[in-house]
């Protein structure tokens, strides 16, 4: 009898280590908890997770201690009902040992031994990069629906007012050649004016035009920056010789993006950094990239005029100006295709800045 009560010990021992180590190998957060919430069994990535070790946890720890009072705020209505003998599912969010908020999908399954609960299994899978992927779907779900927006926008510009707009202007070319002659002085400085008039006109319409077809055959490939940025450069060679503008490219990377956008987000910015100058002073632009998760941080940095605090923020709005046209030439929309295109490249743009010192751009870019 001795025999077979030692056989059956050791293959329950065997049993039990073996259930251990399947535990050990699963990615779930595994645990027990017993209707007193003291924890009782946890697997290795539950204590991993948490920080702890089975020492520290085992017989030790109630939920309240280890989830935090904000999280057990939340989860608390769960475990009241998994204890009344209802299986429980809920998303909860956790800040872990590491600092970092992730968002979890727990499952608490009644263990019951006839009407009595005893306890509850616990079963967490963390999900925040599925929600992240879900966010991001339905970011591009949004950008989508505004792209299809902007190109009904677009046939409405380039038909509807462009096309009459340039037939006032040779209407008014008619004008000139045909009765230039009796036309004073004053007159002719109203002509003039007016053509000037329609030139902006045309500027901002034909702006707009290439604002929303922006993306439209987008690729998405591996882009050299440095390369971007040189063949951005030469574009600009005339206005970088005229101001002696120095650039600094620093730590710039091979990533995934849109070619051809990412070469105008850094074409305006540039610009704008030169434009944007302190008088006599050299302009002084210096850009760099810092790696992140699944993406990279970009900045140009300037020592321009700088912008002040409560324009920061509207600056990426289609034709804000802080400026007049005799101080400073432009449309307004550079930093609002700036805005756009980081956007679809899943970022965000933002500045920070001294006025009368100098002005830093901000942008990330996150692709698959």
């Amino acid at each position: 009898m001795n025999t077979q009560k030692n056989k059956y010990k050791k293959e329950s021992e065997v049993i039990n280590q073996l259930g251990l180590k399947v535990a050990d190998n699963v990615d779930s957060l595994l645990a027990y908890w017993d209707k007193d919430q003291i924890c009782r069994f946890a697997n290795y990535a539950f204590f991993k997770k948490f920080g702890k070790t089975r020492e520290e946890l085992i017989g030790k720890y109630n939920l309240r201690e280890l989830l935090g009072e904000e999280a057990y705020k939340e989860a608390h209505k769960y475990v009241q009902g998994v204890l009344k003998g209802n299986t429980q599912e809920f998303e909860n969010s956790i800040v872990f040992k590491e600092n970092e908020r992730r968002q979890l999908l727990v499952t608490y399954i009644p263990d019951k031994e006839g009407e009595e609960v005893k306890g509850f299994f616990v079963k967490v899978s963390d999900i925040t990069e599925i929600k992240q992927a879900h966010e991001r779907e339905t970011k591009c779900a949004i950008l989508k629906g505004k792209n299809q927006e902007m190109d009904s926008f677009a046939k409405i510009i380039s038909h509807d007012i462009r096309e009459p707009m340039l037939n006032i202007k040779q209407y008014l070319m008619l004008l000139v050649n045909e009765c230039r002659p009796h036309l004073d002085v004053e007159a002719v400085s109203y002509v003039t004016g007016m053509f000037r008039a329609l030139e902006r006109m045309d500027t901002l319409t034909q702006g707009l035009l290439n604002y929303s077809i922006l993306s439209q055959t987008k690729i998405l490939e591996q882009v050299d920056s440095n390369e971007v940025i040189k063949r951005v450069l030469k574009k600009l060679d005339l206005t970088i010789q005229e101001t002696k503008a120095v650039i600094k490219l620093e730590n710039l990377p091979v990533l995934n993006a849109f070619l051809f956008e990412l070469g105008i987000l850094f074409e305006n910015l540039i610009a704008n950094a030169i434009k944007f100058r302190r008088g006599s002073v050299i302009p002084e632009i210096t850009i760099a990239a810092t790696p992140l998760h699944k993406g990279w941080q970009f900045e140009v940095k300037d020592n321009g005029i700088g912008i002040d605090e409560n324009q920061r923020e509207k600056i990426f709005n289609l034709f804000q100006r802080l400026h007049s046209r005799k101080e400073y030439e432009g449309t307004g929309i550079g930093l609002g295709y700036c805005k756009k295109i980081v956007e679809l490249h899943n970022g965000s743009i933002w500045v920070e800045s001294v006025p009368g010192e100098w002005s830093t751009f901000y942008f990330t870019v996150f692709t698959v």
